[in-house]
């Protein structure tokens, strides 16, 4: 015993001195902090264009201010998770291109009659899903479609769960839907039975699909849960138009048909926050590393800086479309970047950002400099390191409610749930009764009567054969008795036995 505890002492001493050494290397690795813009007394950063900014920046980063005019959109963006490559899509073609050097890798092309509604990365970069019109498609970087899912038509918004390696995406028929693309499987599908979803993302704490719908109502869904949402609550009168949450999972910034911005704490009873009015409706919004908030509408984007920690009363930057019939339809901030790319209905604009992007990067999570050895060997790592889709619960931190999937509490928790189905799919739902006339009424009341008298008479056929069993069981002990009494008092049952025995004896030996 006194070895152990000297185990556990010395133990205890040193997890202390390495949580120690941590913090100071946190501190020498840390060491480059985000920029904003300062201005001077009397200045506003809400006032400056792009221009003014271009010319303060070195030229490695001034060339990285551009547009480009594009037919057929408008266009949706989306970055790999190391800001590296982007992906573009329009009306019916989409390109994965190398945004710093503006060289394509690749590029596909669909009819007339097809339309792209959203694309996504996928497997840290080496594949792209895009939501068509009749199926879902995935693809690899160099155009070639690998996986067609036709059985699922009319997929709208999709959102990567890359720790979980799930695409989980939503249908026109308010359908959530979930895929496994390490396997090629579905491994859940939701019925949301609400009104029709307007917007969906993902927290990236827990993995918790949000949706917005066209009554109001945003809920919260798990793949693990299904029939009901997890949390639902009602943000607006009208119908929801855009989602967007901060990297931490602990705000909801919501806008809708009524030119309101809100602000949503789902740490706190999801109660509301901050609410701000916007000149017009808002038609997309992004989110960077940092907390800065971008959103668009007809020919402006407005950034907003710490919106959810004080009330605002400007924004951080504005930008201004030369052409006003130019409107954002995607925002999306690159990670470890200060740029804000910007799709709209005529092309791609990039703009700066100052102090939006993570200036240090965590090399076991994300890295900037990764050679293709390197890329192969983390692909495989993290494949490995998958956790199962029954793990994602709204408290990411504490996972003692959840369970693996090969356990048997979960094999027994799904069989019950197969069961309860296939008996829900056997039971027949009852007809509606038609309101019926005062004749068939009276009819109805003659026969329920008739039916009660009937009974009635069974139950007394019945009685009055057990009295007469009774009675009749009643006179045979009273003639049983009234035997007895006659019977005299010196009367000795035995010895009569033994005189009719001789008696009978002696008649047979004559």
């Amino acid at each position: 015993m006194d070895r152990i505890k000297k185990k556990e002492k010395e133990t205890v001493k040193l997890n202390k001195k390495l949580s120690y050494i941590s913090k100071q290397n946190v501190k020498y690795l840390d060491q480059e902090q985000q920029g904003y813009i300062i201005p001077d007394e009397g200045e506003e950063t809400n006032k400056l264009n792009q221009e003014a900014i271009k010319d303060l920046l070195p030229n490695y980063n001034a060339e990285n201010i551009f547009s480009l005019t594009l037919p057929k959109g408008p266009f949706k963006l989306d970055y790999s998770a190391n800001g590296k490559k982007m992906l573009l899509s329009g009306r019916n073609s989409s390109a994965v291109m190398n945004w710093k050097s503006k060289e394509m890798i690749s590029e596909v092309v669909l009819g007339d009659e097809d339309k792209i509604r959203g694309a996504k990365f996928i497997n840290n970069d080496n594949m792209f899903a895009l939501s068509q019109n009749e199926n879902l498609c995935i693809y690899d970087t160099q155009g070639i479609e690998i996986h067609s899912l036709s059985q699922h038509s009319n997929p709208m918004f999709m959102e990567n769960l890359p720790f979980h390696y799930l695409l989980a995406w939503s249908t026109k028929n308010n359908y959530i839907k979930y895929l496994d693309y390490s396997i090629g499987e579905i491994v859940s599908e939701i019925k949301t039975k609400f009104a029709e979803i307007k917007c969906m993302i993902s927290n990236p704490q827990n993995s918790v699909i949000i949706t917005g719908h066209s009554n109001g109502t945003v809920n919260m869904w798990t793949p693990n849960y299904s029939g009901e949402p997890v949390v639902k609550f009602l943000s607006y009168p009208c119908s929801v138009s855009n989602l967007s949450i901060d990297p931490t999972g602990n705000y909801l910034m919501t806008t809708g048909l009524d030119k309101k911005l809100k602000v949503w704490d789902l740490r706190n009873n999801y109660r509301q926050v901050h609410d701000y009015f916007t000149p017009h409706q808002a038609q997309c919004m992004g989110i960077s590393q940092k907390g800065l908030l971008a959103v668009g509408y007809k020919g402006n984007v407005e950034i907003w800086k710490d919106i959810y920690k004080t009330k605002q009363q400007k924004p951080y930057l504005k930008h201004h479309f030369q052409d006003k019939q130019i409107y954002a339809s995607s925002l999306k901030f690159i990670d470890y970047e200060d740029f804000l790319g910007i799709g709209h209905n005529k092309g791609y604009s990039q703009i700066v950002t100052p102090g939006s992007g993570e200036p240090n990067f965590d090399t076991y999570e994300v890295n900037l400099y990764e050679t293709k050895n390197q890329k192969k060997n983390s692909n495989v790592k993290k494949l490995l390191e998958k956790i199962p889709y029954t793990m994602i619960a709204m408290n990411s931190e504490s996972l003692v409610n959840t369970v693996n999937a090969n356990s048997k509490q979960v094999i027994k928790h799904q069989e019950k749930e197969s069961l309860m189905n296939k008996a829900n799919d056997l039971v027949k739902k009852e007809k509606k009764k038609m309101r019926l006339s005062n004749k068939e009424r009276h009819d109805l009341i003659l026969k329920e009567l008739d039916h009660i008298e009937g009974k009635k008479k069974k139950y007394r056929s019945i009685l009055e054969r057990n009295h007469e069993r009774i009675a009749g069981e009643r006179e045979t002990i009273k003639d049983e008795l009234n035997v007895l009494q006659k019977v005299d008092d010196d009367f000795d049952p035995e010895l009569n036995l033994v005189e009719s025995n001789g008696e009978d004896n002696e008649e047979y030996d004559d």
